[in-house]
């Protein structure tokens, strides 16, 4: 009998050491379909993504000076995929939160198109001003509602149909239920199971569901390059010193 209690025993013990084994990564999108636990799994993404690009940097040589040099050779040499719908307007928001990690803030940023051009871009702005609100989607919108020259493109809270704000990652729920309040028009790069609100909208109250459902934000047709960057960018805040 005890040996089949022991026998019982380590069956699940390999069952459980097998569940929880992850899988090497093995593309691009891999990189913002999985979870960032540690600065080891997020070097393993970086180096997928940077490849000879990341060949002088060791674990202990990532900080953020360094991961601002990186992704700034690397976004010189992208080039927009026409094929792509969205490509240049995720790269925008992807160039605004490399802007948010120069200012030392949370690498993300936002732009706001209307007919195919770019009409604003802002990015993350909450340490700077230390204001816990100021997240990249929420800077963005209360500039758009603070510039005169735009104010015809809304009427009280609503915004034109016409108008879409890209976010260079998945909107949190405070930015989802503002852009949900404005009934705009939004599609963001990397999609995040973590952080982001837009996949669990049905989650909200009912109230606020109905709202966020006239306009759900969509994950942009943009390359798997763009959302890995805009995902490493965010995830960056692993290497920042909060002491």
């Amino acid at each position: 009998m005890k040996s089949l209690v022991h026998l019982f025993c380590l069956i699940i013990i390999c069952f459980t050491v097998s569940c929880s084994k992850k899988e090497p990564l093995s593309s691009v999108e891999d990189i913002y379909k999985t979870k960032n636990e540690t600065q080891e799994v997020y070097y393993q993404k970086l180096a997928l993504l940077l490849g000879k690009e990341l060949t002088n940097y060791k674990i202990s040589d990532i900080n953020i000076e360094n991961l601002i040099k990186l992704f700034s050779n690397h976004l010189e040499k992208y080039e927009v995929d026409g094929s792509l719908s969205d490509d240049a307007f995720v790269l925008a928001s992807v160039e605004e939160a490399l802007e948010a990690l120069k200012d030392g803030e949370f690498g993300i940023g936002a732009a706001l198109v209307k007919d195919g051009k770019i009409i604003l871009r802002a990015h993350n702005s909450q340490l700077s001003n230390k204001r816990s609100d100021l997240h990249a989607e929420m800077t963005l919108i209360n500039m758009f509602e603070n510039h005169p020259e735009l104010e015809k493109h809304r009427d009280l809270f609503n915004i034109d149909e016409d108008i879409v704000l890209y976010s260079s990652t998945e909107p949190c729920p405070m930015c989802l239920t503002r852009i949900a309040i404005c009934e705009l028009a939004s599609k963001y790069g990397a999609s995040s199971d973590l952080d982001g609100m837009a996949h669990l909208i049905k989650h909200l109250p009912e109230s606020w569901k109905n709202l966020a459902q006239k306009n759900v934000p969509s994950e942009a047709i943009a390359s798997d390059e763009l959302k890995a960057l805009a995902h490493l960018m965010f995830y960056s805040f692993l290497f920042m010193d909060f002491s």
